[in-house]
């Protein structure tokens, strides 16, 4: 991504990836569970 460009490390674009799954997964669960 244009971090790891930028900052010349992986670790920035990994924590954004782990934060954007987890907000997915959490929405996920939340429209499961109004079913």
């Amino acid at each position: 991504g244009v971090l790891v460009a930028w900052t010349g490390s992986a670790y920035p674009d990994l924590i954004i990836g782990i934060l954007v799954s987890l907000f997915v997964l959490n929405g996920a669960r939340k429209i499961l569970a109004l079913k």
